[in-house]
């Protein structure tokens, strides 16, 4: 625990983003009918367009596969490995 006049940890967001990692969400809020809040798609797109990321709301599991696909499609236009 740290003490009350610690600086605050940095966030999640600040972590990912200031080290340039694209964090890529798949929200299944979709599979549980009626548990997805409209408030908790909005921070999830936040974090996820703050890091350069992207959100992928799930409802099917074809979803799943075409998030996916787009994810790796966008991290082979980004990075080149040797």
């Amino acid at each position: 625990m740290l003490p009350p006049d610690a600086a605050p940890a940095p966030t999640l967001n600040n972590l990912a983003g200031g080290a340039g990692i694209p964090v890529y969400v798949l929200s299944l809020g979709g599979l549980a009918e009626g548990r997805t809040r409209p408030d908790q798609s909005l921070r999830l797109r936040a974090f996820a367009d703050e890091t350069g990321g992207r959100l992928y709301p799930v409802v099917s599991f074809e979803d799943v596969d075409r998030a996916y696909e787009e994810i790796e499609s966008d991290l082979r236009s980004q990075y080149v490995l040797g």
